[in-house]
């Protein structure tokens, strides 16, 4: 039996309905304690910093290069 998440989130802004997904990646130390200090500056465990930032940067139009 394949395993299929029940939790629909919606991308907040966005309109759009989507499933979240789960990855696993693996950070240098330094990579890794910069998300936990920023993360704490903003009330956020690594994780929830990580999917922010990825979000944020790979959603939002690039800024001009003009």
């Amino acid at each position: 039996m394949a395993y299929a998440p029940s939790n629909d989130v919606s991308v907040a802004g966005r309109g759009e309905r989507s499933r979240s997904k789960r990855i696993c990646v693996t950070l240098n130390a330094a990579t890794y304690r910069a998300l936990q200090h920023r993360g704490a500056d903003e009330g956020r465990s690594i994780s929830n910093m990580a999917s922010y930032l990825l979000e944020r940067t790979l959603l939002d139009p690039p800024l001009s290069s003009t």
